[in-house]
């Protein structure tokens, strides 16, 4: 698509980015992108319009500012009104086309939501004439962020799945938004995790996006074998701050991962039981995720080593001078709120029959420790005639020996 009048008047240089996002409800305004050259606009917004037209070459204002507006109403079906873009703020530092590709990954990994990046606006070229610089849009990549998965309910609590920042969190988000950006390039071992984990959202089958998130937690186990075991505990250790929660999440993930075993065998389940276990899989997923990036711990062989080493609840003993890191606290809630809920009955029952095994265990120890004792002193001491024999055979046998009485 181009909007060129003269060729003569044009000429190419590096590309200039502005991203479009899709999803967002609100507070994407809030988080502070400006230590990244960039900065936020609603894409229908009047200040967006006029920071358009302030860099457009000579009375191509207009015709710029229209062009973000048939993308989505010509591309996407219709205009959304839940778009921004992401702009330069200094339009000769250059902003690579990557940097909001991992935006989108940072956002989703802190907020597991509907948000996409779906357009790159490409502006290659420069007027001559002007004393400025001055843009033409010539061109655009479309992603396929208007891909979601269905699940039930998702239709009539739209608007749930839409990404929000709380105004209490953006410190915390700004803050984190630097330590992912910061420290996931140098933290290889997370990238099959990441790399599934944003590939779920991208997923029309709800089925294929909770396989995405059982290939991302399983990418943090070094072995192949008990392989529910290792992962429930991995979950467990890492996201637990007390037993009680700990123990429920190593329960939970057993089960979920019972589900992933029913879909990969083409099992079917309740579709209530699978709506409840997308969702907690999907918080653990994020939350994992975003410890190992807080714990920043350099290789997964180490990271292995401190949860074999620790507890329910201990992962602050995995590092010197740790901090907890919520930029969105829902995803720690929707956690709470399955041991809440369901939970804590589920789970007492559990502990009930794991007590019980272990009494009946016991009993049967017990038992074999008794027969074995027996067996040894009966080993050790003489044994009577009676006991080696049937009883109804040493009768007989006493009787054909008894001598004869004398009358």
């Amino acid at each position: 698509m181009a909007f060129i009048k003269s060729e003569e008047e044009f000429a190419y240089e590096p590309d200039f980015v502005i991203g479009i996002y899709d999803g967002v409800l609100d507070g994407f305004d809030k988080i502070d992108f400006s230590w990244l050259n960039l900065q936020s606009f609603k894409l229908d917004s009047r200040e967006f319009e006029k920071y358009i037209k302030s860099i457009s070459a000579n009375n191509h204002g207009d015709s710029n500012y229209n062009f973000y507006l048939n993308i989505l109403q010509e591309q996407a079906g219709g205009y959304k009104p839940w778009a921004w873009v992401l702009a330069p703020i200094d339009l000769d530092k250059h902003v690579e086309k990557s940097m909001f590709h991992r935006i989108e990954t940072a956002l989703l990994i802190m907020f597991p939501s509907d948000l996409r990046f779906i357009y790159a606006c490409l502006h290659q070229r420069i007027s001559k004439t002007a004393k400025r610089r001055r843009y033409l849009f010539t061109s655009y990549e479309g992603y396929s962020g208007y891909s979601h998965w269905r699940i039930d309910g998702r239709d009539s609590e739209y608007y749930r799945f839409y990404f929000h920042v709380a105004a209490s969190r953006i410190t915390h988000v700004n803050r984190f938004l630097k330590m992912i950006l910061e420290r996931l390039p140098k933290l290889d071992y997370l990238g099959i995790a990441v790399t599934n984990y944003v590939a779920s959202f991208y997923q029309r089958d709800s089925q294929m996006a909770f396989l995405h998130y059982c290939i991302a937690l399983e990418s943090f186990l070094d072995t192949r074998s008990e392989i529910t075991f290792q992962l429930a505990r991995l979950c467990a250790v890492i996201n637990s701050f007390n037993k009680d929660i700990g123990n429920y999440i190593f329960w939970i993930t057993k089960k979920i991962y019972g589900t992933r075993s029913s879909i990969v065998h083409g099992v079917r389940g309740r579709k209530e039981e699978f709506r409840d276990y997308f969702f907690l899989l999907q918080a653990i997923t994020s939350r994992t995720i975003i410890e190992l990036i807080t714990l920043n711990i350099p290789t997964l062989e180490e990271v292995i080593k401190r949860v074999n080493e620790n507890g329910y609840g201990d992962v602050s003993k995995f590092v010197a001078d740790y901090q907890q890191e919520e930029p969105n606290p829902r995803i720690t809630y929707r956690i709470e709120e399955g041991y809440m809920a369901k939970g804590e009955s589920d789970l007492e029952r559990h502990k009930q029959r794991h007590e019980q095994k272990v009494r009946q265990g016991a009993k049967v120890a017990g038992t074999k420790v008794a027969q074995k004792e027996e067996f040894v002193k009966a080993k050790l001491e003489p044994v009577p005639v009676r006991e080696l024999v049937k009883p109804k055979a040493v009768d007989e046998l006493e009787k054909a020996t008894e001598p004869e009485k004398k009358g």
